[in-house]
């Protein structure tokens, strides 16, 4: 099959599939009671079905995730395209000679042992006999010395094409269970957020004062990534990154804004608009506290993991194990070893007490237990009573005696099974214990040189060929220096040219290099011998030891590795290009650092085809802005693009909203707007606030009928009790917050004067809901005229006051705004503008973090055009 076939097998596969998956998702309960709810007929969802199916950005995100699937189906049309078929010559060969006859005894010795050893064992039941009948004669077909007697009287043809209809059969569970795994992870993260929206698209806005939302049980068990809107900051980086070949981009913006889920979407190829399926992406956080030299070597670590792994070498290189999974293994290994003593005390003390219940309640001679309970119960399977009908005691009770035993023994083979279990699963998981094994049973110990294996040689040859048959029947790597027989192929590695394997040996050694220092020896000796014991020695040697690599060279080494790796995957035709994304560059705590850092690593940058991206902070971009101005500095020459992450907006901030809950009502989804500011850490903070006192408001809405019952209430939260209780919580955290600021600076009267105020008037330490905008308006008016009364006022404290006094002032604004008197006019008027009244409160609330005066001044204007619109469309009396 070519190649093109392949991939278009793949992709018909990945249609069905997503197909069946949006089926499945619009007959889940809570999207066939959201449907029902908004009595949407079949041809409206089959309309919608077909709207998923041809959107080209869900497509795209939905294949990103299917690459093990289709490097599994490659894998798998590439073994079809090796079958082995056999000629006439291999039958002939076969039907000559002794092969024949040997076939036909190995056959016959597999039956026979098949068929006769249940009939001696178990008792005359035929479909107990037939199953295990079925069983052995499996097990026996797939022990290690039967499949080296295959391999030696079948001809290499005939024992190829049987091993690979095995493998075929492999490959086909490693393809189903991958297919399996990747609807999952489809369904979950991409297609319920994107039908979810869709239903919300699909129905009217409904305003309303009343609480009422369907948030589905699967929007609080994924993280943001799942509710990721292709926004205009997202755009840009699309663009960004489709237009740069080399250097660096930055990612700007406040905290909370969103870079790192960015970063980690586009690492994932999750992120919407950006088509990084052929690139290899590579991402590190920046270290709060860093030296240089340090982070270049752990960025260095990173990519040539990222590389082994890519071209499937992903085991540790000896010595750079991780210690987690050292750690992890010892834990697995006592975990082992407490379940076998659990399961071995279990066995025991059930076979003890099957034992006892026997000679107590009937075999009083234990001596002949064994024999009279397998002599009853031959008898009791042929259905001859051995001790006639069970209608007294006296023959009920080896009945019982019969049953009871029966169960321990049943219960006690499960528990030895259960101990059986450990070292074969040990065995054929952990490649470290085959080795091991095999080195201690077959080859002579190294820890032991000069002593002898005790198994004799012949045994030890047909033990290493039925180890190798069962690594190569199980798809287990060889053993270091074997080889298998054909290639094999991998569940999801490229195949590997003669260049790629050359990349992933450099990656190994200067993986090895970054972690150890290392000491050559070389020399030489020689002796000369002369007559009545005399002579002459000479030796002489040299050591190597590698000193630490300096910092330039650490830069130099990385460059040249980065150029080789997006050399040879480029050509081999794996990837387009290389990104490294850098996070956490916005959390120095000194701006100065983090630009002495970007000063630095952009020694790095400019290798060509690959691309780091950097988050930075706001003042970054400021930086980056002032670019052609003469003042010039590290950010303007490091980064050819700087992207300013935005806060949403609010139809972006609705469209994520309509990603996780439906049916929100449009003055909850402005609430939402208004209180996170865009932010969408807030946002979902909001969200999840929201959604828990809805799920408390439905239990109290139960109650007992005082006769075994439940009796429900029909009481809805209103929009004006929701806004006073999230600003009432709110409130209360943030003036402790501010009380804690003002008690870390020296202590002052101001200092206590201003923690004096915030605990005492309004009383809103506490959340309490009632009158809660005139409570905030007096506590932002105290604070404010106190601070211009205090001329001893720090300028420390003099911003924490202003803060403090702003915040709560437009707080006050959000619960007057958001309150019973909110009408569906009003809202409209609220959110209609390019410049909005919920915009700016929006960004009101945004400037308190730059300047708190001037978030008083921005809502003292939206106070003011509220209440002209209030006039102006006042009631007639």
């Amino acid at each position: 099959m070519s190649g093109d076939s392949r991939s278009q097998s793949a992709n018909e596969i990945m249609d069905r599939d997503l197909a069946d998956i949006i089926d499945e998702v619009l007959e889940s309960s809570d999207i066939a009671a959201a449907l029902s709810a908004l009595q949407w007929s079949p041809i409206i969802v089959d309309r919608l079905r077909g709207a998923l199916l041809a959107d080209a950005d869900f497509r795209r995100r939905a294949a990103a995730h299917y690459e093990k699937v289709r490097d599994q189906a490659t894998t798998l049309d590439e073994h079809d395209d090796r079958k082995p078929v056999p000629s006439e010559a291999d039958y002939a060969e076969l039907l000559t000679g002794s092969n024949l006859a040997r076939l036909c005894g190995l056959a016959t010795v597999i039956i026979a042992v098949a068929i006769f050893t249940p009939k001696l064992v178990l008792p005359d039941n035929g479909f107990m006999r037939l199953m295990a009948m079925t069983l052995l004669g499996v097990a026996l077909y797939y022990l290690p010395l039967t499949q080296i007697a295959l391999q030696r009287i079948l001809p290499i043809t005939l024992w190829r094409r049987l091993r690979w209809g095995r493998r075929r059969w492999l490959l086909h569970l490693g393809f189903a269970y991958y297919r399996w795994d990747w609807k999952a992870k489809v369904r979950d993260e991409i297609v319920l957020p994107e039908v979810t929206e869709k239903i919300n698209h699909g129905a009217p806005p409904v305003f309303s004062h009343k609480l009422s939302i369907h948030t589905p049980e699967w929007a609080r068990a994924f993280g943001t990534r799942s509710f990721l809107i292709p926004t205009a900051s997202v755009a840009n980086l699309a663009r960004a990154l489709s237009h740069t070949r080399f250097g660096a981009i930055a990612l700007a913006g406040r905290r909370g804004v969103g870079k790192t889920t960015l970063l980690e979407a586009l690492h994932d190829k999750e992120l919407p608009l950006v088509d990084q399926r052929n690139n290899l992406t590579v991402m590190v956080s920046a270290p709060a506290r860093y030296e240089l030299r340090e982070f270049i070597l752990h960025l260095h670590t990173v990519v040539c993991r990222t590389v082994l792994d890519f071209t499937g070498h992903g085991l540790p290189v000896t010595g750079t194990r991780d210690r987690w999974q050292v750690h992890l293994r010892r834990a697995e290994r006592n975990a082992r070893w407490r379940s076998v003593a659990w399961h071995l005390n279990r066995a025991a003390a059930q076979l003890v007490l099957g034992a006892a219940f026997g000679a107590l309640l009937w075999y009083h001679d234990l001596s002949t237990l064994g024999r009279s309970y397998i002599r009853d119960v031959a008898r009791i399977a042929t259905l001859d009573l051995p001790y006639g009908k069970p209608d007294t005691w006296s023959t009920l009770r080896p009945y019982l005696a019969l049953g009871v035993i029966t169960l321990v023994l049943f219960l006690a083979m499960l528990h030895i099974l259960a101990i059986v279990r450990h070292p074969v699963v040990l065995y054929f998981k952990d490649a470290t214990m085959r080795r091991r094994v095999r080195r201690r049973l077959l080859d002579s110990s190294p820890r032991r040189p000069g002593r002898p294996n005790p198994l004799p040689e012949s045994v030890q040859r047909i033990a290493r060929r039925a180890i190798r048959e069962l690594q190569r029947r199980l798809a287990l790597p060889p053993h270091a220096g074997e080889s298998p027989e054909e290639p094999q192929g991998t569940i999801h590695r490229v195949q590997l040219d003669l260049t790629v394997r050359a990349l992933a040996s450099l990656a190994a050694e200067q993986l090895r290099q970054i972690r150890f220092l290392q000491t050559h020896t070389s020399g030489w000796s020689g002796k000369i011998d002369a007559p009545k014991g005399l002579g002459l020695t000479a030796t002489r040697s040299i050591a190597h030891a590698e000193q630490p690599l300096t910092q330039p060279e650490v830069v130099d080494q990385l460059r040249t590795f980065l150029g080789h790796a997006v050399t040879t995957l480029k050509r081999a035709g794996h990837i387009r290009g290389i990104t490294i994304a850098i996070d956490e560059l916005d959390k120095f705590a000194d701006p100065a650092q983090a630009h002495e850092f970007v000063n630095e690593i952009k020694t790095v940058f400019g290798v060509e085809h690959c691309v780091f991206l950097v988050s930075v902070s706001d003042d970054a971009l400021a930086s980056f802005e002032r670019r052609g101005i003469p003042v010039r500095d590290a950010l303007d020459s490091a980064f050819s693009s700087m992207i300013a992450i935005d806060p949403f907006t609010l139809d972006e901030t609705r469209r994520w909203l309509d990603r996780r809950v439906i049916g929100m009502p449009t003055p909850f989804a402005s609430l939402c707007y208004c209180l996170s500011a865009g932010i969408p850490r807030e946002l979902e903070r909001t969200a999840n606030i929201i959604d828990d006192f809805y799920i408390e408001n439905e239990r109290s809405n139960l109650s007992s009928d005082g006769r075994g019952g439940m009796v429900f209430h029909f009481r809805h939260l209103r929009l004006a009790e929701v806004t006073e209780r999230l600003v009432a919580e709110d409130v209360a955290a943030k003036l402790h917050a501010f009380s804690y600021a003002a008690q870390e600076h020296p202590p002052s009267s101001s200092a206590s004067n201003l923690v004096l105020t915030l605990h005492t008037i309004g009383e809103l330490t506490h959340p309490t809901t009632a009158d809660l905008a005139a409570r905030l308006d007096r506590l932002a008016n105290g604070l404010r005229l106190r601070s211009e009364d205090h001329d001893g006022n720090t300028p420390e404290l003099d911003k924490l006051r202003y803060e403090a006094a702003g915040y709560c002032y437009l707080s006050a604004t959000i619960v007057w705004i958001f309150g019973d008197s909110l009408t569906e006019e009003l809202l409209e008027y609220l959110c209609s503008g390019s410049r909005s009244l919920v915009d700016r409160i929006a960004e009101a609330r945004r400037a308190l973090a730059i300047e708190p005066l001037l978030t008083w001044a921005m809502t003292a204007e939206i106070r003011n055009d509220h209440s002209a619109w209030l006039t102006r469309h006042k009631p007639p009396h």
